[in-house]
């Protein structure tokens, strides 16, 4: 996936990294996802006995990542044969929350405005998934008292569904390469792990 990703170099060659999806409407049918990212890469060169002297950059990173997405409204309608209840169905829609953590151990080396990286990592993650709204349900009247005995009825839920998923501890690779060009960078990566991912970015970077 391509984002816009952001980097500050701070003190003691400190970066904090951003990258930032604002809510974006896909379409009616299909709705709407954001998406938002931080992370700090501290060096580690600068804490060992001879670190300037290696020809290669190695740094610690942790990372935090929270996507969210939002269906479009659904269209969930009682069955017309049976009784009705009388309830609105508006705002019905499907909320997914999905919040990852990462640590990394880097291996970097840079020529001029090129740096290659590569790097082994763990992470972890949780997601949410909710369904929202009320939502009727055909069911038959049991119930003595009710001049509806025995016959079809609509009886509504509201939000039937909160369900939240932790995912399991594992380890991952990641290799991928920035293009530095003045105050903007291309960023180019990709993870091997269970779940493989790309991610190209162009962001500022300011050091």
């Amino acid at each position: 996936c391509a984002l816009p990703i952001s980097s500050v170099g701070l003190f003691a060659n400190t970066e904090v990294m951003v990258r930032y999806l604002p809510e974006v409407k896909v379409s009616e049918d299909i709705g709407s996802l954001k998406l938002f990212g931080i992370g700090v890469k501290h060096s580690l060169n600068q804490w060992l006995a001879l670190g300037a002297a290696f020809p290669v950059d190695l740094s610690i990173m942790a990372g935090y990542t929270i996507f969210q997405a939002k269906s479009g409204e659904l269209d969930v309608e009682p069955d017309a044969q049976a009784i009705p209840s009388g309830a609105s169905y508006d705002g019905q829609e499907v909320e997914i929350e999905a919040r990852s953590y990462t640590v990394n151990f880097l291996i970097s080396k840079s020529f001029s405005i090129l740096t290659l990286f590569g790097g082994v990592g763990i992470e972890s993650s949780n997601v949410d998934t909710k369904l929202k709204g009320r939502y009727p349900l055909t069911v038959f009247e049991d119930d003595l008292t009710s001049p509806n005995f025995g016959q079809q009825i609509i009886e509504d839920v509201t939000d039937p569904v909160d369900i939240s998923i932790d995912g399991v501890n594992k380890g991952r690779a990641v290799a991928g390469f920035r293009l530095q060009l003045t105050v903007l960078a291309l960023h180019a990566s990709y993870t091997f792990s269970k779940y493989p991912v790309g991610t190209v970015g162009l962001g500022i970077s300011i050091r």
